[in-house]
């Protein structure tokens, strides 16, 4: 077996500074007001009981509706409208 030493010298390792932080801090100037409502935290659980999870799911199905031919209609109007603008030939008929 050698001698020669398997680790570099701390003098050959190039070392990493620890990152900025200044994307914590904006360059410009904020008004307290004009920041979003920072309440909801994803790594944090929300804790309801039942009936107010389904006081949320009414609301959100009492909201705006599409019947789904409706919705692919118009999503294949968009995609012909899309796919000409980029120069592709568009076959409708399927």
């Amino acid at each position: 077996m050698s001698d020669k030493p398997y680790k570099s010298s701390e003098s050959a390792v190039s070392k990493v500074a620890e990152p900025s932080v200044a994307y914590r801090t904006s360059p410009f100037p904020v008004e307290e007001e004009e920041l979003p409502n920072l309440d909801w935290n994803p790594n944090h659980p929300v804790h309801a009981t039942q009936e107010e999870w389904w006081d949320h799911i009414h609301e959100i199905e009492a909201g705006l509706f599409i019947p789904w031919e409706e919705a692919q209609r118009e999503f294949e109007e968009w995609k012909a409208e899309y796919l000409k603008k980029k120069g592709y030939s568009v076959n409708l008929a399927r």
